[in-house]
């Protein structure tokens, strides 16, 4: 958390919601031999070995283009994590999609327990699945990668399953079948359902369903609309206050803008919008502002020998829209595209605003300053930019950005800079947030750790984060060798060596980042001892620090150190003083200080300055002259003469009650203080008196009555106590000295006593 001058920026805190932990152990990996696959390898021949080689190697070569997407695409949503967090409108309820199961949980204990799962199964490309909730919150779908969807209530029930085939074929999945986007629609010419649901695939098919939490689901019609984008089509939007549908994807030009101040058309970046028809082609391209001035006209869908496949078998870099939020008041849309680009358009005439490249984004070069390991040295000296993995609104002016570095930050939609402080707030890698509301929003994220494999004899290995630069490159190219013969005899599938595999575990984190009042936050932070925040925050908002030194005071053993750091900076008298009138420290030594510094702050320089406020002087004052009391170069005919003068200066008839209250409280100190001396005395004094002090007897000695605590040491029979007693509060004493002296027991012998009794001279 940063603190800054207000209003400058937004004051928040960080709170963890929820918490799973799982373990991956790695696969067992069995020594082979390359010499019992020479025969098969042999009965290839040349020109079936070259051929399967020259395959082999060219697949690893375009392995991008193996899932049907280009390989910007895939790579993009590889650095996605494999759980999903999706929130409902309103935030109250969450779901959080994770490696076989669907969690949802409530707003109404702070999402901290699950009220209702469902099973989803294990999906072998988790990172292309969807979850979306219904306007309302009161119904979720589930996408898988091969394009499958599921309907389930807020309790986990399935409401509908819309089956789809997954690809039996060897080699990757076509991923070109996976749902891309969702959207939920009112159901207009039916009011029997729920929602029309319409389904985006990557490949461009956008098909509408009937859903209802009763009637289960009934399609309604299919379209494609991939003519529109070429390559691949993207998320799916729909603004309910134009009823307009916006649609992402490949973009039609082959680059970007080169710079922001560039007009560019939403078309040629990957984005459309488009006017729902009561019938076919059920879909209509919106007029949209373009550079010139002029406005396209409304056209229905292209034929299928129109389509422009654009960048699906092009190599190079491609463009296009990976996703795209609706700003609250539904005026501006935020798109994030492949190149890193982040650009807002008006609505409804997906006019460009603004457009920031990559590198124009503050802050996407920075480090996590905690990240340590392989990752830290990698990116040490590197100058690379992080692109973002996920965007979404913090309001109608800022904009919610998480990083691929980890680094969130609450963005102003002017200038992008950061209104959270001068640095983001570091996550893990790659988190996702959703929407805030209300002042704050939820983020997930995902912690990797790796425990070292252990050796035969149970111990851990050495670290092998530097094998690769410890391994020469003869042994590496032999290795590499050994796995590609093996792979082509067993029938084409290659395992490039790896270091030795590691046991992963995984800790994914729900948190919440929450705008707050420097109250509520100063009060937070002194619940979590977080005192460097607190004494920050009370000096930024002109908070009462006092509160930060006495949660301190009060943690803290008594000692000189700790009234130097705490006690002394306190500004409230009257609690200082009942502090050193009431704590009783564990150490002599401590409860003697206490004392005597409960003496200085109530010395006849602050009986002269007392006004009637709780108040005490100035605080490096106040110390310095408490220290001073025990330097041994001041006159002590000096300093009583200086007090007798100040003294006289007193008239004790007329003092107010502030000023009596405090001559009450400096005469309990002083009894105190005596009571001290005379205590140490009994224990022997010095280190004897140190190694035998308590604190809890004290803290009765120094307030009973002198002439019981003598009559309770005579009936001990400890004598010598009460000679002490006798030599120090004579006065007190004189007048039951004889009471005293009968209570000695009567087995006692006199001769023990014998200083004790009074003697005629």
């Amino acid at each position: 958390m940063e603190v800054l001058r207000p209003p400058d920026n937004i004051l928040y805190e960080l709170l963890l919601r929820a918490e799973w932990r799982k373990t991956l152990e790695p696969p067992k990996q069995d020594e082979v031999s390359v010499s019992r696959y020479i025969p098969e390898l042999l009965a290839l021949g040349p020109v079936g070995l070259s051929v399967a080689v020259f395959k082999k190697l060219g697949s690893l070569i375009w392995r991008g283009d193996l899932h049907g997407l280009p390989a910007r695409l895939v790579q993009y949503k590889t650095y996605h994590m494999d759980w999903q967090l999706q929130v409902s409108r309103d935030q109250q309820v969450i779901a959080v999609l994770q490696d076989y199961l669907i969690e949802i949980r409530s707003a109404r204990d702070d999402f901290s327990t699950a009220v209702a799962k469902c099973t989803v199964g294990v999906d072998p490309h988790p990172q292309w699945r969807k979850i979306c909730w219904s306007p309302d919150g009161v119904m979720l779908v589930y996408a898988d990668s091969c394009g499958s969807v599921q309907g389930y209530d807020v309790m986990g029930a399935m409401l509908f399953n819309i089956p789809k085939e997954r690809s039996q074929q060897n080699g990757p999945t076509d991923l070109r079948t996976a749902v891309s986007g969702m959207a939920f629609l009112p159901a207009k010419d039916d009011p029997s359902w729920s929602y029309e649901l319409l389904v985006m695939t990557y490949h461009g098919k956008l098909t509408s369903y009937l859903v209802s939490n009763t009637k289960g689901y009934m399609e309604r019609h299919s379209s494609n609309l991939l003519g529109m984008y070429g390559g691949w089509a993207g998320d799916i939007l729909y603004h309910p206050q134009h009823s307009l549908l916006l649609l992402g994807g490949s973009a039609t030009s082959t680059g970007v803008s080169s710079s922001p101040s560039e007009e560019i058309s939403a078309e040629s970046s990957g984005l459309t919008s488009w006017r729902l028809l009561s019938g076919y082609p059920h879909y209509a391209s919106a007029e949209v502002w373009t550079a010139e001035g002029q406005k396209e006209k409304a056209r229905g869908l292209r034929s299928l020998t129109q389509l422009k496949v654009v960048g699906l078998f092009k190599r190079g870099p491609q463009d296009g829209v990976v996703q795209m939020h609706l700003s609250p008041n539904g005026q501006l849309l935020v798109t994030v595209h492949l190149s890193g680009q982040l650009c807002l358009w008006q609505l409804p005439s997906l006019r460009l605003q603004q457009c920031w490249h990559l590198e124009q984004q503050p802050g996407c070069h920075l480090v996590n300053p905690n990240v340590v390991g392989p990752l830290a040295r990698r990116n040490k000296g590197v100058d690379s930019c992080f692109p973002l993995t996920d965007v979404n609104w913090w309001a109608d002016d800022a904009l919610i950005m998480a990083r691929q570095s980890g680094a969130i930050t609450v963005s102003s939609t002017e200038t992008l800079e950061n209104l959270l402080g001068e640095s983001p707030e570091w996550f893990e890698p790659g988190p996702q947030v959703s929407a805030a509301v209300e002042g704050e929003f939820l983020a997930l994220e995902v912690e990797k750790t790796e425990k070292k494999p252990e050796r035969s004899g149970g111990e851990p290995a050495e670290d092998d984060d530097d094998d690769d630069e410890d391994t020469s490159r003869i042994i590496q190219a032999a290795q590499i060798v050994k796995q590609v013969v093996i792979g082509l005899a067993k029938g084409g599938v290659i395992s490039l060596p790896k270091k030795k595999p590691r046991a992963v575990h995984f800790s994914y984190c729900l948190m919440s980042l929450r705008s707050t009042t420097p109250e509520e936050l100063f009060e937070r932070k002194l619940e979590n001892e977080e005192y460097g925040e607190a004494l920050s925050l009370a000096q930024a908002y002109g908070l009462d620090s006092d509160l930060v030194y006495q949660k301190q005071w009060r943690k803290h053993p008594v000692s000189i150190s700790s009234i130097q750091d705490y006690l002394s900076k306190i500004q409230k008298r009257k609690w200082v003083l009942h502090e050193c009138l009431e704590r009783v420290p564990e150490d002599i030594d401590a409860a003697r200080e206490l004392l005597e510094y409960g003496l200085s702050r109530s010395d006849v320089d602050t009986l002269l300055t007392l006004d009637g406020t709780d108040s005490v002087r100035n605080t490096e004052e106040d110390t310095e002259e408490w220290g001073s009391l025990e330097d041994p170069d001041l006159d002590e005919s000096e300093v009583q003469a200086r007090k007798q003068a100040m003294l006289g200066k007193v008239d004790f008839s007329r003092l107010n009650y502030e000023q009596s209250d405090l001559c009450r409280v400096r005469q309990k100190l002083l009894v105190y203080l005596d009571r001290l001396f005379t205590y140490e005395e009994i224990l022997g004094g010095g280190e004897q008196a140190a190694d035998r002090y308590s604190s809890q007897y004290f803290s009765v000695f120094r307030q009973q009555n002198i002439v019981e605590l003598a009559l309770d040491m005579a009936r001990k029979n400890e004598w010598e106590s009460v000679e002490i007693l006798f030599a120090n509060h004579h006065e007190e004493l004189l007048l039951h000295r004889l009471a005293i002296l009968t209570n000695f027991p009567e087995t006692t012998s006199p001769f023990e006593y014998q200083t004790l009794l009074p003697v005629a001279s």
